[in-house]
């Protein structure tokens, strides 16, 4: 069994002070963040690896939920996240070592939920802080690209 967690970033500051790459997290979005992470911990997620945009507001993201799920590895910055398109995702999903059964990837919209849907068929409302849980029956990650998820379930701060 395969897991692939897609997560929208937290709510960041919108404020002419900051170029939309470098917003940071507001407080509200960091509690989020440690909310998800908190549900995802009663989940028993616990994730191999961890691909992140390199927008700062993705990279605290990531930086909260690998603390509260006590992930020790460096987390995967991808700067083709911010601005891209859903094949950047896929190339990581499919750079993955098939010996890892569990990726998080953390975004951006609307690459998240174009992402969602192609895997799902589902039109699914990605805000900020919610979180994807697709569960595929295989042992090999590029099987989860050609798959439907045989469990999905979405978590939303």
């Amino acid at each position: 069994m395969k897991t692939i967690v897609i997560m929208r970033h937290s709510k960041a500051i919108k404020s002419i002070d900051y170029t939309d790459f470098d917003r940071p997290l507001t407080q509200q979005g960091t509690k989020d963040a440690k909310n998800v992470a908190k549900k995802l911990s009663k989940m028993k997620f616990s994730p191999d690896i961890i691909y992140a945009s390199s927008a700062i507001r993705t990279k605290q993201t990531a930086q909260i939920l690998a603390k509260h799920l006590f992930f020790e590895e460096p987390i995967e910055y991808c700067d083709n996240f911010y601005n891209g398109n859903e094949q950047n995702y896929y190339s990581a999903i499919l750079s993955t070592k098939n010996t890892f059964k569990n990726i998080l990837l953390i975004g951006h919209n609307p690459t998240c939920q174009q992402i969602i849907y192609e895997f799902t068929g589902k039109n699914i409302q990605m805000k900020t802080s919610s979180a994807l849980i697709m569960k595929f029956d295989t042992t090999e990650w590029s099987n989860c690209l050609k798959m439907n998820p045989k469990e999905i379930f979405l978590i939303e701060k």
